[in-house]
């Protein structure tokens, strides 16, 4: 069965400020150099990336949790991983290593000390879910509360 998440008042306004922020630079970008298109081609690169891992949905069976991104997905066998039900205060006091925390949602490579180094693909921070890998990699995720 398919979930979806709304994403969180923080995501929405960071999300249309960066990109009133794109429109705004379009205007005032100097169009005759080199190093203004790099740069702009530069930053809408980043910001498609940003869209593309945006977590749209998560399907749960009974073999399998699929977290569908706008561009991709990723796919957790559940004879593979363990889920256990995390919360705000979880991951409160992260530190971000690689991603955004805003742009499309929470993505990327965030520690903390106690969960220590975790990929995080979520859209809010409600109804949050801690994937481990046999491997030991850690995931969160949004996820149904009442399928823990």
């Amino acid at each position: 069965m398919k979930y979806f998440f709304k994403p969180d008042w923080l995501v929405i306004t960071i999300s249309f400020i960066l990109l009133a922020s794109i429109a705004m630079l379009i205007n005032i970008t100097p169009w005759n150099s080199f190093w203004s298109i790099l740069f702009f081609a530069l930053m809408i690169g980043i910001l498609v990336y940003g869209l593309a891992i945006v977590p749209i949905w998560v399907e749960v069976d009974d073999n399998k949790i699929k977290v569908q991104q706008l561009i991709g997905h990723k796919t957790f066998r559940k004879n593979k991983v363990t889920v256990k039900p995390v919360t705000k205060d979880d991951i409160s006091g992260s530190i971000r290593v690689f991603g955004s925390s805003g742009y499309g949602g929470h993505t990327g490579w965030f520690r903390n000390k106690r969960l220590g180094k975790y990929f995080m693909l979520i859209l809010n921070k409600n109804e949050l879910a801690l994937i481990e890998t046999d491997q030991g990699k850690k995931i969160i995720i949004n996820y149904p509360q009442d399928l823990l």
